[in-house]
């Protein structure tokens, strides 16, 4: 049976004498996100620039066994990361996916909307909003 990706990608960062941290880093990764993915809270990357990257990044020689073994385990995953997964449960999140999905955002625009806090300053002016509003609606009691 072919190990795991997280199994692996711990190990391989492991023989490389590289620190969690450090090797986030190297590869462009906070290292929260790595640590995500080593753990197995996250799947693997799926770009193959990326997985070839992290590879190249852990000593991997290309056509060795060990390259071979991280690309099949990174193939094997199957499914949405388990960060994400769980968020399907909340009713209203495969419509938010949906109505960014209709937007037809390209990925430019996703990073900054992502990225550049768009969304958070949108978040934190809707609570900020009905706050305001409970604070001004009448008591029920």
């Amino acid at each position: 049976m072919a190990a795991d990706f997280r199994t692996l990608l711990k190990a391989f960062r492991l023989r490389a004498g590289v620190g969690l941290r450090r090797f986030a880093e190297k590869i462009g990764e906070s290292p929260s996100n790595y640590a995500g993915v080593e753990s197995g809270s996250r799947g693997p990357w799926r770009p193959q620039e990326k997985l070839r990257h992290v590879a190249e990044s852990l000593g991997l020689r290309e056509g060795s066994e060990d390259w071979d073994a991280f690309f099949v385990a990174a193939k094997g995953y199957v499914g949405l990361p388990p960060d994400v997964e769980h968020m399907l449960e909340r009713p209203m999140i495969p419509a938010l996916l949906r109505t960014v999905n209709d937007a037809k955002l390209t990925e430019e625009e996703l990073r900054i909307f992502v990225e550049d806090g768009i969304l958070r300053s949108a978040i934190e002016k809707l609570r900020k909003k009905r706050a305001h509003q409970r604070g001004n609606s009448p008591s029920t009691d």
